[in-house]
């Protein structure tokens, strides 16, 4: 009887042993599918930072900006549906919050350089006809840019740049 009773304890720690090590797989299982779908997006975002870098255009920019965040959504996504906060390195949520700052931050970085070197250009110029065409490009960008921000400090900014453009092709006309 009491042989009895230490084997069936037996048999219980091993299937309780076999079961533990079927979670570790199933579990190990579920962490290998999420880093392989997290991947993708991983690349995508790889590959639009280096559009972003090299892109002379606002569309662009902005279109790549928004794929970025889309993707880290997506990496929220696996991470919540596969338990595994930790997908990425920063976690997900974070790499998205990260993102967004550096959205705005990108955005109104390009816009304030663009509309300086188109302002840089027509100083360089001789020709007043040719100063003007490009400052005219310049006011077009900011009224561009302004749809596109929401950011009360950048359209300020822009507004600024507006004013100062404007004065300027004033100073040329009148002189």
């Amino acid at each position: 009887m009491l042989i009895g009773i230490i084997i069936i304890f037996i048999i219980i720690i091993i299937i309780y042993a076999i079961s533990k090590s079927a979670d570790r797989q199933a579990e190990e299982a579920k962490r290998k599918q999420a880093q392989f779908l997290a991947k993708r997006h991983k690349e995508i975002i790889d590959q639009s930072l280096e559009i972003i870098s090299k892109t002379k255009n606002l569309s662009t920019l902005v279109s790549r900006l928004d794929t970025i965040i889309e993707n880290a959504d997506k990496l929220i996504k696996i991470a919540e549906d596969y338990n595994y906060p930790d997908l990425t390195e920063p976690p997900p949520q974070e790499l998205k919050n990260n993102f967004v700052n550096y959205k705005e931050n990108k955005i109104k970085e390009f816009l304030i350089d663009q509309v300086n070197y188109e302002i840089e250009k027509a100083q360089a110029i001789t020709k007043k006809s040719s100063k003007i065409t490009i400052l005219d490009k310049a006011i077009l960008f900011i009224l561009d840019a302004k749809r596109l921000i929401n950011d009360v400090e950048t359209k300020k900014i822009l507004e600024d740049k507006e004013s100062e453009i404007r004065q300027l092709i004033e100073n040329i006309q009148n002189s």
